[in-house]
C-alpha cells in the first residue's frame, strides 16, 4: 500500500510498506511520486511472490490455467482448443514483462 504525503517545502513523499519493508522518497512533483510508488510496489509484490519481473513464462501460467480453470468451465472443449492453438501459435510470446 503506498501513500503520498505533501511535505511543507512543497515537494511529495511516496512512501510504501509491503511485509514489513518501508522504501520511501521525495519528488517534485506528485505524478513522479505515484509513478515511482506503483512501480516500486509492482517489483516489491512481485519478487515477494517468487516472480521476479520478466521471468514468468506465459505458457506455464496458460497450462495452469487449463489445469485448474478451463475443466469449471460450461465448455471447456472450446477453451482448450483456443489456448492450444494460441500457445502453438508462431506469434505467442514466451515472457510476461
Amino acid at each position: 500500500m503506498s501513500s503520498i504525503i505533501k511535505l511543507p517545502n512543497g515537494k511529495y513523499r511516496a512512501a510504501l510498506c509491503i511485509n514489513g519493508r518501508r522504501p520511501s522518497k521525495v519528488f517534485p512533483t506528485r505524478d513522479k511520486a505515484q509513478a515511482w510508488a506503483a512501480e516500486t510496489e509492482y517489483h516489491l509484490r512481485s519478487s515477494i511472490a517468487g516472480n521476479p519481473v520478466g521471468t514468468t513464462r506465459l505458457v506455464k501460467i496458460m497450462e495452469r490455467y487449463l489445469a485448474q480453470v478451463t475443466p469449471n468451465k460450461r465448455s471447456p472443449r472450446t477453451e482448450r482448443s483456443i489456448i492450444h492453438m494460441l500457445i502453438a501459435s508462431k506469434d505467442f510470446p514466451s515472457r510476461i514483462d
